[in-house]
């Protein structure tokens, strides 16, 4: 499991890795030269599964 760390005095607990998720839901007016192919709501769906069991809450 990844280690957390609070998040200020909230209460909260994060781990101390993040995943990016911006290239999930937009491929348009981006800083790429061009745009990307987008997974499709089943493949995020594994995809942000799979995060969350290793552990990962910083999203």
């Amino acid at each position: 499991m990844i280690p957390t760390r609070p998040l200020g005095r909230t209460g909260l607990q994060l781990s101390v890795i993040g995943f990016g998720a911006f290239k999930i839901g937009r491929n348009q007016g981006i800083k790429y030269p061009r745009s990307y192919p987008l997974p499709d709501e089943p493949a995020v769906e594994r995809l942000l599964n799979a995060v969350l069991d290793a552990g990962i809450t910083y999203i």
